[in-house]
């Protein structure tokens, strides 16, 4: 499938517990300063199954989210502080602390793919796992190397619903994370047992 990543943005989780998820409004990275180069979820999760009569009879997956790989041209304050917990102080010196609690995040990546209108991806309950690497080189000759950055997230279903990712038309910068629409849960009924 063809894919052009088109738009990366975030909106910082404000307070999350198993009656309330809310978060800021969206802040989206200007292209110069730390646009999108690319990015991979993989699937996170087991498949559970019951067997009974030498056949499976009962199949389900337990959707433990998404580890995201997600390259950036560069590292801005933005980030620093509401992805990675880093402190900025006031004369503009960034402080790294020895022991620090990550942001969560909601993560939204929009793609003009093969659809007219293409597509972005919310990803609900976000998290940084480690600190990026830091990187440099010389430039011989008057040439340089590009250097970016590949930040590893974590996304994890959300307390509130276990609500993990939401996909929606369009690449329209949001003003709000949208809320998916009301599920009905699946109730399983087992035929009762005829003793003739």
């Amino acid at each position: 499938m063809k894919t052009k990543l088109v738009n990366v943005g975030f909106a910082p989780i404000t307070t999350q517990n198993k009656t309330t998820y809310t978060v800021g409004t969206p802040v989206y990275f200007a292209s110069a300063q730390a646009g999108g180069r690319e990015y991979k979820a993989t699937a996170s999760g087991t498949v559970k199954t019951i067997d009974a009569n030498s056949q499976t009879v009962y199949e389900a997956e337990v959707n433990g989210g998404y580890e995201i790989e997600l390259t950036l041209i560069d590292i801005i304050d933005t980030i620093a502080e509401k992805w990675l917990g880093y402190e900025i102080r006031s004369n503009g010196t960034l402080e790294v602390a020895k022991d620090t609690e990550k942001p969560r995040f909601a993560l939204i990546l929009s793609d003009n793919d093969t659809s007219d209108v293409g597509k972005t991806e919310i990803f609900y309950n976000c998290v940084c796992t480690s600190r990026p690497d830091i990187t440099g080189k010389t430039a011989e000759q008057g040439n340089w190397d590009e250097q970016f950055v590949t930040y590893k997230i974590t996304a994890r279903p959300r307390l509130k619903d276990n609500a993990v990712r939401l996909r929606i038309s369009g690449t329209t910068e949001l003003e709000a994370i949208p809320e998916p629409a009301a599920v009905t849960p699946r109730v399983w009924k087992y035929r009762p047992f005829c003793y003739l």
